[in-house]
């Protein structure tokens, strides 16, 4: 390729970027999602089922953290000191769990999850990074530089002031986004917007729930019979020594739906209704189950006993972690691989065969693959490969063996086999 060639393809812009951009300006900011604060205040903040499902994919895959590892060019593991000091230490204010929590929690809330590095610019260093940050991400922003180069930085808004970054300063992870409108793509979707009216309905069940034991006070109404038959009506004087008698012996919480009984002829109308009656207990437990599904977690880690699909606890844990922690931790180490290049010269990628709740999926796969071995059609090398252990330089390690003792089950038919091989 000539450096013309070179030079056209680099001002040339991208076809596609070209069409779906058309409508972007220069220098100009794309619109955050309208709901992301939203998401951060009214669903994680108020809403316990909400903010028990992300926090717990999000500690869990924080937690998970601290058993990556590092691989050169050649696929070896080795040790960078500095790399997993940035780990362990991301910044001077936050350790590994909170810094990873948080950074995993954003994007659970907001579809988003925005990493500042501070990289060392000269030096034999350059391009390794001193320090991360997570950044807000219902209040960051993207900065186009039209089609030609969608995102040119980011911006951050704290009120009306604003603070840009360059792109190479940030990484950032996202969820797929379908919704192409105006640069939207460019943002990630918030699972909490599929699940928004689940949400808002569950919020209005704890409300109602609430005020139902706020409202203990008056759960009725006392009144003179008004049979065919009674004449009596009361008294101001007997209807407030009924109601002290009342307040007495039948008032507070803990004499909630409790019934008195009086010789008086008098009747009663029932006006409270409990959570039961409302059916707000039912109502939040098809939320719970919404919210997990949208998560791609199993309500069953999170009291739902009703919905106990899986053999046992062990199971949903394995679930847990191949449907919701394996995928927002791989994503998020995909993203820091492209972001950090060349600059330390290994990729980072985690060892999941240190998980507790994986290794009975490991011991399935690996009796798969001797299976396979004994069968000639994998080497030990590649046995070895699978199943996650170092390279040994042995050349009998890549022969293919067979077991001595299987044999074609039509060898008496085969003129072809010597008869002292019977």
């Amino acid at each position: 390729m000539t450096l013309f060639d070179r030079i056209k393809q680099v001002i040339t812009p991208n076809k596609l970027y070209r069409q779906i951009y058309q409508w972007i300006g220069t220098n100009t900011p794309i619109s955050i999602e309208q709901n992301a604060d939203e998401y951060v205040r009214e669903a994680y903040s108020k809403n316990a089922l909400v903010y028990s499902v992300v926090s717990q994919i999000a500690s869990t895959a924080a937690d998970s953290i601290k058993h990556v590892k590092f691989v050169n060019a050649q696929g070896e593991e080795v040790e960078d000191v500095k790399l997993r000091q940035l780990f362990n230490r991301p910044n001077q204010l936050q350790g590994r769990l909170e810094f990873f929590q948080q950074l995993f929690g954003f994007k659970l809330i907001t579809g988003n999850s925005y990493a500042y590095g501070i990289k060392l610019e000269n030096g034999p260093n350059a391009g390794k990074i001193q320090e991360m940050f997570v950044m807000p991400s219902q209040w960051t922003e993207i900065v186009t530089g039209g089609p030609l180069n969608p995102v040119k930085g980011y911006r951050v808004i704290i009120g009306e002031q604003g603070i840009e970054f360059e792109p190479d300063e940030v990484c950032h992870d996202k969820f797929p986004n379908y919704d192409y409108d105006w640069g939207q793509d460019l943002y990630g979707m918030s699972p909490i917007r599929a699940a928004a009216r689940v949400v808002a309905k569950s919020n209005e069940a704890y409300i109602a729930s609430q005020k139902s034991f706020e409202n203990m006070g008056a759960i009725g109404i006392v009144s003179s019979d008004e049979s065919p038959n009674s004449t009596s009506e009361f008294t101001k004087e007997q209807a407030v020594d009924i109601e002290r008698s009342w307040s007495r012996k039948y008032a507070g919480a803990n004499k909630r739906g409790k019934l008195a009984f009086t010789s008086a002829r008098v009747k009663f109308i029932d006006m409270g209704l409990s959570p039961v009656d409302l059916g707000v207990i039912d109502d939040q437990r098809w939320n719970l189950q919404d919210i997990c599904r949208v998560y791609h977690v199993p309500s069953i880690l999170f009291s739902d006993n009703d919905s106990a699909t899986y053999n046992n606890y062990d199971t949903a844990r394995r679930v847990f972690f191949n449907n919701a922690v394996q995928p927002l931790v791989n994503g998020w180490l995909e993203e820091f691989n492209r972001w950090i290049g060349d600059a330390y010269g290994v990729k980072v990628e985690m060892d999941w065969s240190k998980i507790p709740e994986l290794q009975k999926d490991l011991k399935l796969q690996a009796e798969t693959f001797k299976i396979a071995v004994d069968l000639g059609a994998m080497s030990l090398a590649e046995f070895r490969e699978k199943i996650g252990l170092n390279e040994v330089a042995d050349e009998d390690l890549n022969k293919y063996f067979m077991n001595a003792g299987r044999v074609p089950i039509d060898i008496d038919q085969n003129p072809d086999v010597p008869s002292d091989f019977l």
